[in-house]
């Protein structure tokens, strides 16, 4: 009797973990830049790699493609890559693959508004603490013990700017050199544009609108 009830949740839990992983597989139409010239065309997935230390996850991976749905993938690092068109939610979202200033690896960086200085999106990942150890034997099999509640995951995106002639993207949010403020990072990296630095001082442009911003500075400042 035990091996019969046994089996059904077996088969079920099966079941719902195997539908996740064809969901989350799913391939999209891109094309892939590579660095040496060569731009392909198929279906691409970013696939992003997981490492957990200090209660974060930071987010290193590599584009997995394919020149047809049925062809075997081939897996390309990021540092071997200029960018990736991909069809996101009916629309082509473009994707760049640099280096941010004190961020370590190569981020899979989301364009936002292209120019002379560029704006862009990346994404990360992080784990809300460390799960307590449960000291009272009789609590560990108690699912409505706060101690034994799933660990909370969140999702933060940041914003950072980039001009032509850069190698590497600049934070203007979660940058340490201006204390995480975002006003100030973004008149000192405006700061070329006396005009629109005010702008920022008079809270004219915040981070809400840092792509009028960024597009102000494209059309106004980069021809003064």
């Amino acid at each position: 009797m035990k091996r019969n009830l046994i089996k059904p949740v077996y088969f079920t839990l099966v079941a719902c973990i195997f539908s996740f992983v064809i969901c989350e597989a799913q391939n999209s139409k891109a094309e892939l830049y590579l660095n040496n010239g060569a731009i392909l065309k198929g279906y691409a997935t970013i696939e992003v790699e997981s490492n957990s230390s200090g209660g974060k996850i930071s987010s290193v991976g590599a584009i997995k493609f394919r020149k047809s749905k049925k062809a075997r993938p081939t897996f390309y690092r990021l540092e071997k890559l200029k960018k990736l068109r991909i069809i996101e939610k009916h629309r082509v979202a473009t994707y760049e693959f640099f280096k941010v200033i004190g961020e370590g690896e190569i981020k899979v960086l989301k364009l936002l508004e292209k120019g002379n200085m560029s704006l862009y999106e990346y994404e990360t990942k992080g784990i809300s603490g460390p799960r307590p150890f449960v000291s009272d034997p009789s609590r560990r099999m108690d699912p409505a013990a706060p101690e034994n509640l799933p660990l909370g995951r969140s999702k933060s995106k940041y914003l950072c700017v980039k001009r032509e002639n850069e190698e590497m993207a600049t934070l203007l949010s979660k940058n340490p050199t201006f204390s995480n403020s975002f006003k100030e990072a973004a008149i000192y990296y405006f700061r070329d544009c006396p005009e629109l630095v005010e702008k920022f001082k008079k809270h004219k442009y915040k981070k809400a609108n840092i792509k009028e911003a960024v597009m102000y500075y494209n059309d106004t400042c980069t021809k003064s």
